[in-house]
């Protein structure tokens, strides 16, 4: 399980504005994430997990100023 605080340098991608403020389609393309005090980038898989919480690409979007 990733923790989603540690989750960084996010790219979100199809944020359609017209759909705010639900931004359905939108997703996490690549982040990244510290553990041990190293960034490393999330793997596909681990990409899919967050991507599963849609509460957390929300927070995301919104966060990024939309």
């Amino acid at each position: 399980m990733i923790e989603l605080s540690m989750v960084c340098d996010i790219v979100i991608e199809d944020i359609d504005k017209s759909d705010s403020p639900d931004f359905c389609d939108a997703y996490i393309l690549e982040a990244n994430i510290l553990e041990d005090g190293v960034v490393r980038p999330l793997s596909p898989d681990e990409l899919d997990e967050i991507n599963d919480d849609s509460d957390f690409v929300h927070e995301s979007v919104i966060d990024q100023g939309y």
